[in-house]
């Protein structure tokens, strides 16, 4: 196949149409993220809610110290469900598995606007666990959905759907801001203590709003927001689709196809899933690890150390901000501003890592492959793909075919 071959190939109308899809596919998890990055209009919400429950004595000495335990077990709740969204992945398909995490923190939002009014340890397990479990479930299913079709910008792909959860708050900080509190009241109930044991929480002043006009809307608003949710969920899984087993194949082809010609993105690689495709019961399979191999893993403790500790800075500022803002500063609609510009710069900073992880990644495969290129002199005929009707094969010169099964002999044995 010459250059203009495999550049008619990949730019054909049907793999564009495809892609088209990829990008309805990327919108609809955005929506869906959107409602799950909600997780971080707590500190946007706890002032209002904190009042509230001492206000109508449903626990009168509830402070915003103990308000934080919400957040907490939602955080909890995220990290333990998302391996069981992957396990639900694979028995009830995207749309469904994402559904229903979607729904589950949707009703635990809605179930709220009753334990609110009830009991602090009911809104815990509602507005805190249940929230958070169906955050975890539903999280990784639509990024996955969205790399399948565009196997060539997966940075990117990750970045624009998590940027709807890192940008959840700009639209909902609005939200809740605009409908407990649309005359811009402040606090007005000061409650100082300063027990040395609650110093750092204590030091400046609490500030709680006593203000019937604003107190009286807060069970409301959970229905407003539950209900919103689960209809953009709706929305956004209705927009998720995999693609079909056919059209995946067509999409890794012209992933290793995607620059100038094939040779430019991992030629080892190439061969490899045509190698395991016509090899392994017709079907290309990914390095999958056991849960014994993976805990046996540098890189994981790495990345599970990193997700650690970087979470704990992000879930204390966004946890705090507004009500450590309270203590010297009286305008609550600015307040909520800065949540939602700062849910800005998480949004666009992961779209702008994920890009970069694009860029570096391809910069990576090529300087590999041109290396090989130099000391191995991998003529450019060495490959040959033929796309006919449901049939596909490679010709090759024996040195890359044994270069190939060498690398599937290290990589089976490792």
């Amino acid at each position: 196949m010459n250059d203009s071959q495999e550049k008619k190939m990949v730019s054909s109308p049907p793999l564009g149409r495809h892609r088209l899809r990829g990008y309805v596919v990327i919108i609809g998890g955005i929506l869906v993220h959107l409602t799950l990055g909600t997780v971080y209009t707590f500190g946007n919400m706890t002032p209002y809610m904190t009042s509230y429950m001492r206000k109508k004595n449903v626990s009168a000495e509830l402070t915003y110290a103990d308000s934080l335990w919400v957040m907490a077990v939602a955080a909890m709740g995220q990290g333990a469900s998302v391996f069981i969204g992957g396990i639900l992945h694979r028995k009830l398909g995207t749309r469904l598995t994402t559904l229903l995490g979607g729904w589950i923190s949707s009703g635990g939002v809605l179930l709220t606007y009753f334990t609110i009014q009830s009991s602090f340890g009911l809104t815990v397990l509602t507005y805190g666990a249940m929230f958070g479990f169906g955050v975890g479930i539903a999280y990784a299913t639509p990024m996955g959905c969205g790399m399948k079709w565009l196997p060539d910008k997966r940075g990117l792909v990750n970045g624009l759907v998590v940027a709807g959860f890192g940008g959840g708050a700009f639209i909902f900080d609005q939200v809740q801001t605009a409908y407990l509190n649309p005359d811009n009241l402040a606090p007005n109930k000061v409650h100082p203590r300063f027990a040395w044991k609650q110093f750092a929480f204590d030091f400046f002043f609490y500030r709680y709003f006593d203000q019937d006009s604003v107190l009286d809307r807060v069970p409301r608003m959970f229905l407003v927001l539950g209900g919103c949710y689960a209809a953009i969920q709706l929305v956004g899984v209705i927009l998720l689709k995999d693609p079909p087993e056919s059209v995946s194949r067509v999409l890794s082809t012209s992933q290793s196809q995607g620059s100038a010609n094939i040779f430019q993105n991992n030629l080892i690689g190439f061969v490899n899933k045509i190698y395991m495709y016509y090899f392994n019961s017709g079907s290309v399979h990914n390095t999958d690890y056991s849960p014994r191999q993976v805990l046996k893993k540098k890189s994981f403790y790495m990345l599970w150390f990193l997700f650690l500790f970087n979470g704990q800075g992000i879930q204390f500022i966004s946890s705090l901000y507004k009500t450590y803002g309270q203590t010297f500063i009286k305008d609550d609609h600015f307040l909520a501003i800065v949540g939602s510009l700062a849910a800005v710069c998480n949004g666009g900073g992961r779209i702008l890592w994920g890009y970069l992880a694009d860029n570096s990644e391809n910069k990576e495969k090529n300087a590999n492959v041109n290396k090989q290129k130099a000391t191995k002199k991998i003529p450019k005929q060495n490959i040959h793909v033929y796309e006919g009707g449901s049939s596909t094969f490679v010709s090759s010169h024996a040195r890359a075919i044994k270069e190939m099964k060498d690398r599937l002999s290290r990589e089976m044995a490792r």
